[in-house]
């Protein structure tokens, strides 16, 4: 999807359900949740730091939605 935040920037993203080196870098959060019933956290490289997109979670799922200009594929 295309989703916008909330300075309203658009970003394509992907939403992948599992992502191996990306890692969680805040806390939780619901503020602002693109998927309702998910809250989010930043989801960084776990090499270099870089922001990869957002870790999205409920009492029953968990996703990663990655910016996908920031990826890297084999």
């Amino acid at each position: 999807p295309l989703v916008t935040g909330v300075q309203t920037c658009a970003l394509p993203i992907c939403c992948f359900s599992d992502a191996k080196g990306c890692i969680e870098s805040s806390i939780a959060s619901t503020e602002f949740s693109w998927f309702l019933g998910f809250s989010w956290q930043i989801g960084i490289c776990n090499q270099c730091s870089t922001h990869l997109g957002w870790i999205f979670s409920s009492k029953l799922k968990l996703f990663y939605g990655l910016i996908l200009e920031k990826l890297n594929f084999p």
